[in-house]
C-alpha cells in the first residue's frame, strides 16, 4: 500500500463517517422532546385544585397557572414533590408564592394550569373553563392527555401520568 492509497481510505472513511451523520441528524430533524403529561384540575369542596402526578422518576418544582400567554398565579416549593394536589390561590406550607395576585377565577376565561418538573424542559398542562371543573364528581379529574381536556378518575389519571415517560 503506498501513501497515495492510504490517504485515499482516509479520505473515504472520512465521507462515509460525514454521510451516515447527515443521515442520522436528518432522521432527528424537526424532532422535539415529547411533552410529558402532568397537570390535571379537580372541583375539591367548591374550589378548584390542581393535581400533580408527574411520571415515575420525576418530581415537581412548581406548580403555575396561566391565561394565555400571561402567568397568573405560581407557586415553587423547597424540594420537588412526588405528587400534589394544590387548591388555586393558596400556598402550601414551605412553598413560596412566586407570580400573582389573582384570587378567583372567571367562568368567560380559559385557563392552563401546569408546572415545571425536575429534568423535562416540555411539560404538557391542561385547559380549562371554571364550569368545566364544576361538572367533575369527588373522585374525577380533568386531565388533557390529548389535544382536547377531559374527564377521567383520579385513579386512570395517576396511572396516565406514571407512564407517560
Amino acid at each position: 500500500m503506498t501513501a497515495l492509497d492510504g490517504g485515499v481510505a482516509v479520505k473515504a472513511f472520512r465521507l462515509v463517517v460525514c454521510a451516515a451523520l447527515l443521515v442520522a441528524s436528518g432522521a432527528n430533524a424537526g424532532c422535539t422532546p415529547r411533552e410529558v403529561f402532568l397537570a390535571a384540575m379537580a372541583w375539591v369542596d367548591g374550589r378548584p385544585v390542581i393535581v400533580l402526578a408527574p411520571c415515575k422518576g420525576s418530581q415537581v418544582r412548581r406548580v403555575s397557572l396561566f391565561e394565555d400567554p400571561a402567568p397568573l398565579w405560581e407557586v415553587a416549593a423547597p424540594q420537588a414533590v412526588d405528587y400534589a394536589e394544590i387548591p388555586l390561590f393558596t400556598t402550601p406550607d414551605g412553598w413560596t408564592q412566586t407570580q400573582g395576585a389573582l384570587q378567583e377565577l372567571r367562568d368567560d376565561r380559559t385557563y392552563v394550569a401546569g408546572g415545571d418538573i425536575v429534568g423535562r424542559s416540555s411539560v404538557s398542562g391542561v385547559q380549562f373553563t371554571p364550569p368545566m371543573l364544576k361538572d367533575l364528581g369527588p373522585y374525577e379529574v380533568l386531565a388533557q392527555p390529548g389535544k382536547k381536556a377531559e374527564k377521567m378518575s383520579r385513579k386512570a389519571y395517576r396511572k396516565y401520568a406514571r407512564d407517560a415517560c
